[in-house]
């Protein structure tokens, strides 16, 4: 893993990835959604995912800090900090999580904001990508620094 780190730039892999299964996800659900009711507007389509990504980091922001709290950090966030280059936020470590630290950071945050604001396939889909990638393009050209969250 740690030749993996040091070959590429920090987010590369995870973009890659992520990029890949959500263009997959994407052409699948616009498969689906000529099945169903027409497409929304461009209007409708860009304030619903303005509106949930907003949201998104908002309940992101609020869990994670949840996440830190005495008791609850050792039992479900703790893995996510035992990385071995804190100082390298890498595409290797940011993933190292639980399943309770992903499902309620990053898997019901999107499907409860798209079912809240009513998104249609089209929508959450994109929704969803963009939550996805949005997180691994913050590696490539945010800080590389760590911050603690207290």
């Amino acid at each position: 893993m740690d030749m993996l780190i040091e070959r590429y730039p920090a987010g590369y892999i995870e973009i890659m990835g992520s990029v890949s299964v959500q263009l997959v996800y994407m052409v699948v659900g616009l498969f689906l959604e000529r099945l169903r009711p027409p497409l929304p507007s461009w209007r409708e389509f860009a304030r619903d995912l303005a509106v949930g990504l907003l949201l998104r980091d908002a309940v992101f922001y609020i869990i994670h800090r949840l996440w830190h709290a005495p008791g609850v950090y050792e039992r479900v966030h703790a893995k996510h900090h035992e990385i071995k280059h804190p100082g390298n936020h890498h595409v290797l470590t940011i993933s190292y999580m639980s399943v309770a630290d992903f499902m309620f950071l990053y898997g019901f945050p999107v499907v409860g904001i798209a079912k809240l604001l009513e998104m249609n396939l089209a929508t959450t889909l994109a929704f969803s990508f963009v939550s996805a990638v949005g997180e691994q393009v913050k590696l490539l050209w945010g800080t590389t620094r760590t911050t603690t969250i207290t």
